[in-house]
């Protein structure tokens, strides 16, 4: 009677393994047929007008934003200062490196306005007196 018993027991611990295996084939199986409907057919546009990139702490690295007077690839460092900024501006391009006050230290750019004129190279010490400029 023990014999049979462990016969039984064997008999349906193989079948519970079975079962399991044929769902997991079957979840496989479906989560393929869903993947491949969801694949994008041709080009794929992500419209915003500012994308941010966070570290694994959930800081802001770096920020892409767009204003009605260019685009801008902002970089900042651990604690979310930046330290870096890349501009396409309507006034002309700009590169500006930021000290960890957040005072420009260098910008290079081309470009002015009525109010701003930068093109050149312009370099700024830590009080921010002007120590270099070429226009």
């Amino acid at each position: 009677m023990t014999d049979v018993m462990e016969r039984l027991e064997r008999v349906e611990r193989e079948n519970r393994r079975m079962k399991r295996a044929g769902a997991a084939v079957l979840l496989l199986a479906g989560a393929a047929l869903l993947a491949g409907q969801a694949a994008p057919k041709g080009r794929t546009t992500i419209e915003a007008q500012e994308i941010v990139l966070r570290d694994g702490d959930g800081k802001a690295r770096l920020k892409l934003t767009a204003s009605e007077h260019g685009g801008q690839i902002g970089f900042f460092d651990a604690a979310e200062k930046p330290r870096i900024g890349i501009g396409a501006m309507d006034i002309g391009p700009n590169l500006t490196m930021y000290d960890e006050n957040r005072k420009a230290r260098i910008l290079l750019g081309s470009g002015s306005t009525q109010t701003i004129d930068h093109p050149g190279l312009v370099i700024w010490d830590a009080d921010g007196k002007e120590v270099f400029a070429k226009h």
